[in-house]
């Protein structure tokens, strides 16, 4: 579980100090507005006339005419544009504060949302493992009196299944548990007498139980490209098993009785097999077999079967 560091902490709002200095702030800027407004007006209208009559103050008989007033009016646009280029300067001022604070804004907005992130992987990440050790916890349920019970042990399989699917680092390990259990709960086991056991007709062959055809159903379905190795499924049970179209490129079977196994669409390829654990399965054209093995007679027969009852039926 990833824990937090001290500097990833939530982070907190403004204390009341912080606050109340925000506000001050904020009141100088519109004081400091108010008083070029209230200053500059008065100064705009009064000042230029004064300081005309200031300067003709030496020579009263140019105080008349168009030359006095042009002069005010000179002096009048001269104090405009210093006021006004002094209102532009603080107007810049306060953009350039605004700009800075929203810019802190996005820093701390984008410090949340990835402390966020970080929580909710974190939770996600406990609620996985806590999934994975109850599913783990099922598959091994058992009654009181010791026999296996199935429908808890089917919502384990499945449940690791969708786990595989949610997390892809997950994969492979639940691949690893469900291949050991097919080990554990189907291992191939030699006959007191081989002999006899030869002589059984096909009836005699047992059902696969059904713990181990669900799991074998899941791997056969995986993501295959989540894989990070092969699939050891040697030495074990899979009479009567339905692997149809199932994906067991590059699995470890040496060793496993597939008898009666229906392979019909499986894929095979690089599959650690001999002829004869394939010479007595079930299977079709569409059978994807390692390199050097070769389809069985009985399946060409079959297909051909298939082909003469298709016929058959379109007649």
């Amino acid at each position: 579980m990833t824990e937090l560091k001290a500097d990833e902490l939530p982070l907190t709002e403004p204390d009341d100090a912080g606050r109340l200095w925000h506000r001050v702030k904020t009141r100088w800027e519109l004081v400091a507005l108010l008083g070029i407004l209230v200053v500059g007006i008065p100064a705009i209208t009064w000042l230029p006339e004064k300081m005309v009559q200031r300067v003709y103050r030496g020579d009263r008989s140019r105080e008349s005419g168009n030359e006095y007033a042009k002069l005010v009016d000179d002096y009048r646009k001269t104090l405009v544009q210093i006021i006004g280029g002094a209102f532009l300067l603080y107007t810049l001022y306060l953009t350039q504060r605004r700009t800075k604070a929203a810019e802190e804004t996005l820093r701390t907005t984008h410090r949340s949302l990835e402390l966020t992130r970080k929580s909710l992987e974190v939770t996600r990440e406990t609620q996985i493992t806590d999934r994975f050790t109850k599913a783990v916890a099922q598959l091994g349920a058992t009654d009181s009196q010791g026999k296996k019970q199935l429908e808890i042990r089917f919502g384990g399989i499945y449940a690791l299944e969708r786990i595989a699917k949610d997390s892809p680092d997950d994969h492979w390990p639940i691949m690893e548990i469900l291949t050991a259990y097919v080990r554990q709960n189907a291992p191939w086991r030699e006959p007191a007498n081989p002999q006899e056991a030869t002589n059984k007709v096909d009836e005699e062959i047992p059902e696969l139980e059904k713990d181990i055809q669900a799991v074998l159903t899941v791997i056969g379905r995986r993501k295959r490209e989540s894989d990070k190795g092969r699939l050891d499924l040697s030495n074990v049970d899979l009479r009567r098993a339905d692997v149809r179209e199932a994906h067991l490129e590059e699995a470890k079977l040496w060793g496993a009785h597939l008898e009666k196994a229906d392979l019909w669409g499986a894929h095979l390829e690089e599959a650690w097999l001999l002829q004869p654990q394939i010479d007595g399965a079930i299977g079709n054209h569409e059978t994807k077999l390692p390199l050097g093995l070769t389809y069985p007679e009985h399946w060409l027969w079959e297909r051909r079967s298939n082909s003469w009852a298709a016929s058959i039926d379109e007649q």
